[in-house]
């Protein structure tokens, strides 16, 4: 875009824009940052529509002083219609990269990082790219480099509350590493989820945990609330190095530790979900994990369509071996039944 256009915001390349602590654009306008500029401070637009955020420069809210830390790089809440390619975004804490309440949404080509927290005595709590109740999203070719949860779908969290509905991730790459998931959806869900999909997504790294394991995985549903989770898909993706678990779809009571405002406790449901073409180069050393609280409150109507561990194309569910997670055996949990899981 033209420099010149009252429209444009914009960051020149050979140049450091100190903006902290926060910084946004308005309803209509690009904010667009040259590769080789810099923006330092956190993106915060709320109630601004049809705005687009472009470039190949970085917004820096890494290297940021301490007070001026805003726990987001990047918060779009209640923006809808935006548009974000190229751009690269550094993160210290907390949600790089967050999406609330917000619909008409696409990610292209965007690179998030989020390194050791050095506010934490593990490094965690730093996670990748997040949307809060948000519909029609599209996010494609993007890559997240995260020591948390990489990308993450869920439906609430404190004063934010809404369906998520229709989000397709194309190409995405998750490298996730010290704690937390790759591609995850939970835990907070209470108003349901109905229609994600994951195509050509590669996982390079999932974590494991740090002080405790059987929790993390590749492609993860942790359904520890009332709403239902359906209609998911994941197709012609790879997993590569999994520390825990490649696939861990369950629904629990309660997710053990505090969500924030407005969480409801479980249990809820998973329906609907198809893994179609996915390769896992290494196996998993805890395996693949799907069950649920009780008969009812479970995971029913899983199509498995050419998963392949390890050169081996899965055909049966006694072969893929689903379980419990290790921590919930002998306390009434149940796995998935057989007869809910369909092989072609």
């Amino acid at each position: 875009p033209s420099k010149d256009d009252p429209n444009v915001v914009y960051y020149e390349a050979g140049k450091m824009y100190d903006l902290q602590p926060t910084f946004s654009v308005d309803a209509g306008k690009t904010l667009y940052i040259e590769g080789g500029a810099i923006v330092k401070g956190g993106f915060k637009p709320t109630l601004q529509n049809n705005i687009t955020v472009a470039g190949y420069g970085i917004i820096d809210d890494f290297h940021v002083a301490r007070e001026n830390n805003s726990f987001w790089a990047f918060r779009m809440d209640r923006c809808n219609g935006a548009k974000i390619s190229g751009v690269i975004i550094a993160n210290m804490a907390g949600y790089s990269c967050a999406t609330i309440m917000s619909n008409d949404i696409t990610f292209e080509n965007v690179k998030i990082i989020a390194p050791w927290n050095e506010d934490h005595e593990t490094g965690v709590e730093n996670g990748g790219i997040a949307f809060f109740a948000c519909q029609k999203v599209r996010c494609k070719d993007l890559y997240a480099y995260a020591h948390d949860d990489t990308y993450m779908v869920k439906t609430n969290k404190w004063s934010w509350i809404g369906e998520a509905k229709d989000l397709v991730f194309e190409g995405c790459q998750a490298n996730n590493v010290r704690g937390g998931n790759a591609f995850e959806i939970g835990y907070e869900v209470n108003a349901g989820v109905d229609g994600v999909v994951f195509r050509d997504c590669y996982v390079i790294h999932s974590a494991r945990s740090y002080g405790y394991t059987y929790r993390h995985g590749s492609f993860t549903i942790h359904n520890s609330t009332k709403g239902t989770v359906k209609n998911i898909l994941y197709e012609n993706c790879y997993i590569d190095d999994p520390k825990e678990f490649d696939f861990y779809i369950s629904v629990l009571p309660d997710c053990g530790y505090s969500l924030g405002n407005g969480v409801e406790w479980g249990p809820g449901h998973i329906e609907n979900v198809t893994i179609r073409n996915v390769y896992v180069h290494k196996k998993a050393p805890y395996g693949e994990i799907m069950f649920g609280l009780d008969s009812e409150h479970t995971v029913k109507n899983v199509t498995i369509e050419n998963f392949n561990i390890e050169g081996k194309k899965m055909t049966s569910f006694e072969e893929i071996g689903f379980g419990i997670d290790p921590r919930y055996n002998g306390k009434g949990y149940v796995k998935v039944n057989p007869e809910e899981v369909t092989f072609k």
